[in-house]
């Protein structure tokens, strides 16, 4: 994990020459490959990676289809392909298991990418799913405020200052930008 939220490909490929080598299973850590390589910014990688990994894990493509939809989507969006990164995220976004803290990460890693707009849709979901989760709700303001997207930032900041101890700064920013 650390390899890869960090985008240290050196680290991972040694983690993913070791785990070879003692016979452990591959499938987790080519998952984590990719995500290295997202995070890293090798954008081309990661959608060869993505690839290779459903051509050699079918298995793994049913199990994880979400995590490698969405990392399709960052790494498109990366290449600047925002049609085909709308389909997979999309795609992503359309999962029936999805938890709201998830979202949450894969908003943050979109975010970190520029694509403010596809973590704001994320962001969307997550508090959809869980209206009472206050990091994803605390996080849509945020961008929301970035974005100066009005009208669902005053109905997100209600939803907030309903919650337990939302942040003082958040809220401010949200007033001066609300007026």
């Amino acid at each position: 994990d650390f390899a890869a939220n960090v985008g240290d490909v050196a680290l991972m490929r040694r983690i993913v020459g070791e785990a070879a080598a003692r016979g452990m299973e591959r499938d987790p850590f080519a998952l984590l490959r990719v995500e290295t390589l997202v995070v890293a910014r090798d954008f081309q990688g990661a959608v060869e990676a993505i690839r290779g990994y459903r051509a050699e894990f079918p298995a793994g493509e049913r199990t994880h289809a979400g995590v490698l939809d969405s990392l399709q989507a960052a790494a498109l969006l990366g290449l600047g392909d925002d049609s085909a990164a709308t389909m997979f995220l999309n795609s992503f976004l359309g999962q029936a298991d999805l938890r709201a803290d998830n979202l949450l990460a894969v908003a943050n890693r979109l975010a970190d990418l520029g694509a403010v707009d596809a973590a704001r849709r994320t962001l969307a979901r997550a508090v959809e799913l869980d209206p009472l989760n206050q990091a994803a709700l605390t996080r849509l303001v945020e961008v929301e405020v970035m974005l100066n997207a009005g009208d669902d930032l005053a109905v997100h900041v209600q939803r907030l200052i309903r919650l337990r101890r939302p942040s003082p700064d958040i809220l401010r920013v949200a007033q001066l930008k609300l007026g």
